[in-house]
């Protein structure tokens, strides 16, 4: 989570406009939202993982559960008491289906494991924080000033740089295939 007040005076120190007088504390909230949601929204088209988050759905008699606020679209869902995450795609078309329509999952009743791409909530204050890691302020603070100076294209280039970033960081699951063998021996 990153505080508010801490990008905003971030954006007016690299403004030069540290006693506030050019620039109103509701024009760069905006700008940080701006960022924000351009931001998660390239990296959940992405699928950057570091656009996920998990939440658990239950699922009531009704057959239907709203989706969190933040939802953008499904990763996985992990159904039944093992928890054991299925890919979407390979979902049957039996029982264990879902339906997505508007904020609402219709599944048959039970608990749900659910791992989605997220957009962070928009802030609206200095003593907000905004649903985003620390180790991406620097990201938030520079495409929030290309778009306060509403320069599109720098705030798009900073996006695709930030995601590849992020993507770099993501390590796939490997399978275990023993003891490792150096020079002939086993460590």
């Amino acid at each position: 989570m990153i505080p508010v007040l801490r990008l905003v005076k971030s954006l007016r120190y690299a403004l030069k406009d540290m006693q506030g007088i050019k620039n109103s504390d509701y024009e760069l909230i905006e700008s940080i939202n701006q960022a924000s949601t351009l931001l998660y929204s390239r990296l959940s088209e992405r699928y950057v993982q570091a656009a996920l988050k998990k939440k658990i759905l239950l699922v009531g008699d009704e057959g239907s559960a709203t989706l969190p606020t933040d939802f953008v679209h499904i990763h996985q869902l992990g159904m039944g008491d093992n928890d054991v995450a299925i890919p979407t795609s390979t979902l049957p078309a039996v029982e264990g289906t879902y339906r997505i329509i508007g904020d609402t999952i219709y599944a048959y009743p039970g608990g749900y494991s659910l791992e989605y791409y997220y957009v962070p909530k928009r802030v609206s204050g200095l003593g907000d924080e905004l649903d985003i890691p620390l180790s991406m302020s620097p990201y938030i603070e520079q495409i929030s000033l290309a778009l306060f100076g509403n320069n599109l294209e720098k705030a798009e280039q900073l996006v695709t740089q930030c995601s590849q970033v992020l993507a770099a960081r993501e390590v796939s699951h490997f399978t275990d295939v023993g003891p490792v063998q150096a020079l002939g021996g086993k460590i």
